[in-house]
């Protein structure tokens, strides 16, 4: 297709054969009844994404968790043949707006923007719209401006989910920390009002601490150690990311390593899944980043190609506990 010797091909999407294999398999391991059949998606692979150019801006590489996005930015990118370039943002506003602006001065077709915060990124946002360079938003919604379509995690659910989970380990009775991401992000908006949503339901549960960590495991740490010089009695902890619960779970083992307490994290990265396996956490509420990236480029194929989008496109969650 590069040197016009071929029009099309078929992707079949052999990790995902995989991947369906391990998931059928652990159903049936948990007695589940499981199909006799599944088929995986195909991918029409054509001529229209060659020479394009896609700039990507991720709010921070250190979490595992935007790692894992950008690889299926960049395993997608390479499948359809476009050009990738992408810059991080080390969790500063001011730092993607640079990125955002150095991208748009360069000959790109499209952008893709994992927001650090909801509100401030709409600016950048805004300048692409300027520009008339289409944006496509992943992870965590703008504030404002246009864009194509976003694709996201059903957070709200995802909050329920952990909510759920939590209620049922203390036995419907407790006092619980809730440690909040970012603020004016949408993960941290969304994951924190489907939790505290569904924990409404259940009067014998109250919230004694609400505080902001930033998605940051140090500052996790910092919380909970504040909170148990104070004395404060707590039956259970909920991060809106795995990075916080971890941070809180280091914390806990080394100042009150004879106390349990349950702990239930967001985002099902490999640390996060270990401590689950371990008993260490409770359960984590599992993401598919590689699944977003991936989506995110088969969108703008699907742009580039003339076809609609839809302004959201939701990607399912699951558990991971023991």
């Amino acid at each position: 297709m590069r040197n016009d010797r071929s029009h099309a091909t078929v992707e079949q999407h052999p990790e995902l054969m995989g991947q369906f294999g391990v998931s059928l398999a652990w159903q049936a391991l948990k007695g589940k009844k499981i199909p006799l059949h599944k088929t995986t998606p195909l991918s029409i692979i054509t001529h229209e994404a060659f020479g394009k150019t896609i700039a990507v801006s991720i709010s921070n590489l250190e979490n595992p968790y935007f790692a894992d996005l950008l690889k299926g930015i960049q395993d997608a990118a390479r499948l359809f043949g476009t050009t990738l370039v992408y810059a991080n943002a080390q969790n500063s506003d001011t730092r993607q707006l640079s990125d955002i602006s150095t991208f748009l001065k360069q000959n790109i077709d499209l952008l893709i923007v994992n927001p650090t915060n909801s509100q401030t990124t709409a600016l950048g946002i805004e300048m692409a719209n300027q520009k008339n360079v289409p944006v496509i938003t992943v992870d965590r919604k703008a504030g404002g401006g246009e864009v194509l379509c976003h694709i996201e995690s059903d957070n709200i659910n995802g909050g329920r989910m952990a909510a759920q989970i939590l209620a049922q380990a203390i036995n419907n009775r407790g006092n619980v920390i809730e440690l909040e991401g970012i603020p004016e992000t949408s993960a941290t908006i969304d994951r924190g009002f489907g939790f505290n949503d569904e924990l409404k339901k259940i009067p014998n549960i109250k919230i004694i601490a609400r505080e902001s960590a930033n998605f940051d495991a140090n500052e996790a740490q910092g919380i909970i150690e504040e909170l148990l010089q104070k004395q404060v009695p707590f039956d259970a902890v909920f991060a809106h990311n795995d990075n916080m619960i971890l941070g809180a779970l280091d914390i806990l083992e080394k100042l009150k390593p004879n106390e349990t307490k349950v702990l239930i994290g967001f985002d099902g990265i490999k640390p996060a899944v270990t401590a689950v396996e371990q008993g260490k956490l409770s359960a984590t509420i599992s993401q598919r980043p590689y699944t977003m990236g991936y989506l995110t480029i088969e969108s703008a194929i699907k742009f580039f190609k003339g076809k609609p989008l839809p302004p959201f496109i939701p990607v399912s969650l699951a558990v991971i506990s023991k």
